[in-house]
């Protein structure tokens, strides 16, 4: 593991400026309805968008945006079959800071590129700005969140997982977004 305070201040710096802190359930501030609004406003916090991801129904996407250890993850268009099915959604991960030893082609490199896939996720940050895992482990676990330290199970998705009020994301400008690929995030 290789995260530090500082990714920890970021996702919580994150969630802040994101979300309504009183909605319930949480969800994104109704100014970052617009994909465009939002890709700005990560990218003046110095998150780089560095994966989009054909995904979920209706021609959805799944983008990644990432500095540091901290990746916010959009599901345009929400998740196929499952909770919030059809619901556009964003969540705020720490991961584990692991590292590939391929480029996004397959070919060995000595550099290799943060991992920003499920397996190395070590939680979500919450609406409380703490991190929360599934299960309480290692060294962050939001308190606020569950102070008795048992199991969160789909609580936890619902503390994690923040909607786009009315169910609305105008994604008009996806196909415009250009991941950059690149180990100097």
């Amino acid at each position: 593991m290789s995260y530090d305070d500082t990714d920890l201040r970021l996702g919580g710096q994150i969630v802040r400026i994101l979300l309504e802190p009183d909605a319930k359930p949480p969800q994104v501030k109704r100014q970052y309805r617009s994909l465009g609004r939002l890709h700005a406003e990560l990218a003046a916090h110095g998150m780089k968008l560095i994966e989009k991801q054909s995904f979920g129904p209706e021609a959805g996407y799944m983008l990644f945006y990432r500095k540091g250890n901290v990746v916010v993850r959009i599901k345009t268009r929400g998740a196929q079959g499952r909770m919030r099915g059809g619901q556009p959604h964003l969540s705020v991960i720490l991961v584990s800071g692991r590292r590939s030893t391929t480029d996004i082609v397959g070919r060995p490199t000595h550099y290799g590129a943060i991992l920003t896939d499920y397996a190395n996720e070590e939680g979500k940050f919450s609406i409380h700005g703490g991190v929360v895992n599934k299960q309480p482990r290692g060294p962050y676990y939001d308190q606020q969140a569950s102070p008795d330290g048992k199991s969160l199970g789909e609580d936890w998705a619902d503390l994690t997982h923040f909607v786009f009020p009315d169910s609305g994301l105008d994604d008009s400008i996806v196909d415009q977004l250009v991941p950059q690929y690149t180990h100097r995030l």
